[in-house]
């Protein structure tokens, strides 16, 4: 039992750092590239894949995580909210939800390239398209916790907590 154990453990690891490596570029508001991967070598970092500023759940989540931005940068976290929305509405966005940006930035996937790549967006069979809500913490190049759903995840303490794992 124990060697299935270890075994299981390896097998999420790999694929986790397969996956983690597979994520493409987002764009910040200034036209700069942002590689969440990287970022993740130097800082842990919190990316939140949210339906954008249209979303009044996705804003309520982004508002928390400012409301608690110097928690985060206690911990050295960087968040990196991503989403459909062009940079332009990024721009206004950090700037009406008075974002701590050195902490907390915003970030386009107009293409949805970054959305797919962690299963947040799905081309279902039928032609459609679902988009779901992401919460990742990335250390060292590693996903140490993700959550994927319908609804953006709310729970801060365990975000925090994830950041130290």
């Amino acid at each position: 039992m124990k060697i299935f154990a270890t075994l299981v453990v390896a097998l999420c690891i790999v694929l986790g750092t397969v996956q983690s490596a597979d994520m493409p570029s987002v764009q910040r508001p200034d036209g700069s590239s942002v590689d969440v991967m990287q970022l993740s070598r130097t800082h842990p970092v919190v990316v939140v894949r949210y339906l954008g500023y249209r979303c009044e759940h996705c804003v309520r989540q982004i508002l928390l995580l400012n409301k608690n931005a110097a928690r985060l940068k206690e911990k050295g976290a960087i968040v990196v909210g991503i989403s459909n929305d062009p940079p332009f509405r990024n721009v206004e966005a950090e700037q009406e939800l008075k974002l701590d940006t050195a902490t907390i930035r915003l970030a386009s996937d107009t293409a949805g390239a970054f959305a797919h790549s962690i299963g947040a967006r799905i081309d279902e069979r039928d032609g459609t398209t679902t988009d779901l809500h992401a919460t990742i913490v990335l250390r060292q190049g590693r996903i140490v916790f993700e959550k994927l759903g319908t609804t953006p995840y709310m729970d801060v303490e365990r975000i925090l907590k994830a950041l130290e794992e």
